[in-house]
């Protein structure tokens, strides 16, 4: 029990002070008892749920860090085919056999023999063994899009465009060109034209654009990513 004037220690015995002489009052010693009882049961309180609240906070962050991970460390194996000409003759065929430190090997035809791959995040990196030659590839969901093949300006939403929208792209010194209409018909000016625009009609469907040149029995997929296209690339089988 404390004095309090003095502050000083005295038995709980004692009714004056033996240092100061003043009265102390023990009722006043029991409710500061009990004052002290809820103070510490409300820290006691606070405490635990700090420790619950710091705790779902470390759960939340390693389960964001886990998919964040898995998102960004896409896996690729079996056999991708053209996007553009949809053709199973052009594909690239992808296995996880490590090679040294390559996550993988490939192997491609027509234009790509075979080779090792490292993937990371969302870029897969083809390195061929024969010419040496390097190719970089955005993985987005099924497709693989040829990074040297994308489109200058932003794709509008629908399924015909609300504009006439403009795309050009220079591949190989080569300049292609597509123009998309609102009422669903297009353009086209690249390396098989002849440097003639080329005719024909498309529809966006998700993520990507089909159209159907006239002069051509043949329907052509480009993918759109990031509101922006991709001409080649090739999508899992």
């Amino acid at each position: 029990m404390f004095c309090p004037k003095c502050g000083k220690e005295n038995s709980d015995q004692n009714d004056f002070c033996i240092y100061c002489g003043v009265k102390i009052d023990k009722g006043k010693k029991n409710t500061n008892e009990r004052k002290d009882v809820l103070s510490n049961l409300r820290l006691l309180f606070l405490k635990k749920i700090f420790i619950i609240g710091f705790g779902s906070i470390v759960v939340f962050t390693v389960v964001v860090c886990l998919l964040f991970l898995f998102k960004s460390s896409p896996s690729i194996e079996g056999r991708y085919i053209s996007t553009y000409s949809n053709s199973p003759d052009i594909y690239l065929d992808f296995t996880n056999e490590k090679y040294g430190s390559y996550d993988g090997t490939y192997y491609g035809w027509v234009s790509i023999e075979d080779g090792f791959y490292k993937i990371r995040n969302e870029t897969l990196q083809l390195y061929n063994s024969d010419s040496r030659m390097e190719e970089s590839y955005i993985v987005y969901k099924n497709y693989l899009l040829d990074v040297d093949s994308k489109y200058e300006g932003k794709v509008p939403k629908g399924k015909h465009f609300n504009r006439p929208f403009e795309n050009k792209s220079t591949i190989n010194n080569q300049v292609y060109t597509y123009i998309f209409k609102a009422d669903g018909t297009m353009s086209f000016n690249g390396q098989d034209s002849g440097g003639a625009m080329l005719q024909g009609t498309y529809e966006r469907i998700g993520d990507t654009i089909k159209y159907h040149l006239d002069k051509y029995e043949n329907e052509y997929t480009i993918v759109v990513y990031k509101d922006e296209i991709y001409n080649s690339g090739y999508h899992k089988e």
